[in-house]
C-alpha cells in the first residue's frame, strides 16, 4: 500500500502508455475516460469477469473489493499488486489473463456479445446441407458412371463375339470353297466315267447282235440277253439325259455378265466391310480411353457429366449392327452365287474375290485383335 501510495497519477498514466509513440498520454486519457467500460458497475465489472475472462471463481472478490470500470487500468497493471495484494489472486496464469483481458477493453471498448448469431447459424447450416449435397451428387454422379462403363464393356463383349463369328463365318465359307472346287472336278470325273460306261454299252450290245445263232439254246440266251440290254438302254437313255441336263453350258456373253455383276458386287462388299471394321477399331479406340480416364474420382465425376460415354455406346452398337449386316451378307452371297455355279456349270467365285484366301486372311488379322 507504502508502494502504491508513494506513486503519482502522472507517473501510474505514463507507466500505463508505456511511451507509445503513436498516441499521447492525454489522448489515452481523455480515450479512456469517454469510453463506456470507464463508466461500467460493479455488477457489469463482474458480468465481464464470469462471461468474458471466464473466472466466475473470483465474482465474490470483485465484488466484495467494489472494482468497478474506472479500476479497470489498474487491473491492467501487474505491477501495482492490485490482483495479488488487495484481491488475492495467487494463481499467475489468472492475474495474467484478467490483466490482458483489462488491457482489452480499455484500448478497443467492451467486447462483443458473445451470444449466438442467427445469421451466423444459417450460414452455418447452409454450408453444410451444400456440402452433403454436393457428396450426395457426387456418389449418385460416380454411380452413374460405373453403371455406363459396365454397360459399355457389355456391348464390348458382345462386339467381340460378332467379331468372332464373323471369323469363324469366312473360315466356313473357305472350306465350303474348297469342298466346291473339290465337286466340280468330281462331277467332270462322272460325267467322263458316264460317257466311257455308255460307249461300252454300245459295243457289247452290237457284238450280241453280230453273234446271234439259231439254236433254241442260244435264242434263250439271246432273248435274256436281249432284255438286259433293254434294260441297260432305258438306262442309258435316262443317263444320257441327265448328262445332257448336266452338260448344259451357258452361253460366253452371260458367263460374262455374271462375272462382272460378281465383281462390281464383291467390290461394294469390300467397302461396306471395310466401314465396318474401322467403326469396331475406333469403338476399340473410344473404349480404351475411357477406361484410362475411369482410374480416378476426378475422372469418373467428369465422365459422369460427360457425353463421352454414351457415345461410345453409341458408337459400339453402331459397329456391331454394321458387322452383323456385313455377316449376313457375306452369307447370302456364298450361297447364291453357289446356286447360280450349279445351275450355269462354271465358275464364278474365287476365294480371293470373296475376301476369304490366306492373303486377305492376314490383312483382316491386322485389323482384328
Amino acid at each position: 500500500m507504502r508502494d502504491e501510495l508513494e506513486v503519482t497519477d502522472e507517473e501510474r498514466h505514463s507507466h500505463f502508455h508505456g511511451d507509445d509513440d503513436l498516441i499521447s498520454v492525454d489522448e489515452l486519457w481523455q480515450s479512456w475516460v469517454q469510453s463506456e467500460v470507464h463508466k461500467w458497475t460493479n455488477t457489469e465489472v463482474i458480468d465481464w469477469l464470469t462471461n468474458s475472462v471466464h473466472l466466475p471463481q473470483y465474482a465474490e472478490v470483485f465484488s466484495t473489493a467494489g472494482i468497478n470500470g474506472s479500476d479497470i487500468p489498474r487491473l491492467a497493471i501487474e505491477e501495482n499488486g492490485l490482483l495479488q495484494n488487495e484481491l488475492g489472486i495467487k494463481d499467475p496464469k489468472h492475474r495474467k489473463k484478467i490483466g490482458l483481458r483489462a488491457m482489452d477493453i480499455v484500448l478497443f471498448g467492451p467486447p462483443f456479445d458473445s451470444g449466438h448469431s442467427l445469421l451466423k447459424d444459417v450460414v452455418v447450416a447452409f454450408s453444410v446441407l451444400v456440402a452433403t449435397v454436393g457428396c450426395w451428387i457426387a456418389v449418385l454422379q460416380k454411380r452413374k458412371a460405373k453403371e455406363q462403363m459396365e454397360r459399355m464393356i457389355k456391348d464390348m463383349k458382345i462386339l467381340q463375339q460378332a467379331e468372332d463369328g464373323l471369323q469363324q463365318l469366312q473360315t466356313r465359307l473357305a472350306e465350303a470353297e474348297d469342298n466346291h472346287q473339290v465337286a466340280i472336278a468330281e462331277k467332270h470325273d462322272l460325267e467322263t466315267r458316264l460317257n466311257e460306261e455308255l460307249q461300252i454299252s454300245k459295243n457289247e450290245a452290237q457284238l450280241l447282235s453280230d453273234t446271234r445263232t439259231g439254236t433254241e439254246e442260244q435264242m434263250h440266251k439271246l432273248k435274256l440277253a436281249e432284255e438286259e440290254l433293254a434294260q441297260v438302254r432305258r438306262a442309258l437313255r435316262k443317263a444320257e439325259k441327265e448328262l445332257e441336263y448336266q452338260s448344259w453350258k451357258a452361253p460366253a456373253v452371260l458367263k460374262q455378265w455374271l462375272q462382272m455383276t460378281f465383281d462390281k458386287e464383291t467390290k461394294h462388299f469390300h467397302q461396306k466391310r471395310a466401314v465396318a471394321l474401322k467403326q469396331m477399331q475406333e469403338a476399340k479406340e473410344a473404349c480404351e480411353r475411357i477406361k484410362k480416364k475411369r482410374s480416378s474420382l476426378i475422372g469418373s465425376l467428369r465422365l459422369a457429366h460427360d457425353l463421352s460415354i454414351d457415345e461410345v455406346d453409341q458408337k459400339i452398337l453402331g459397329a456391331r449392327s454394321a458387322l452383323a449386316e456385313v455377316t449376313n451378307e457375306l452369307e447370302e452371297r456364298q450361297h447364291r452365287w453357289s446356286q447360280i455355279e450349279s445351275l450355269c456349270g462354271f465358275q464364278i467365285m474365287s476365294q480371293t474375290s470373296f475376301g476369304i484366301g490366306k492373303g486377305n486372311g492376314h490383312a483382316l488379322a491386322l485389323v482384328l485383335p
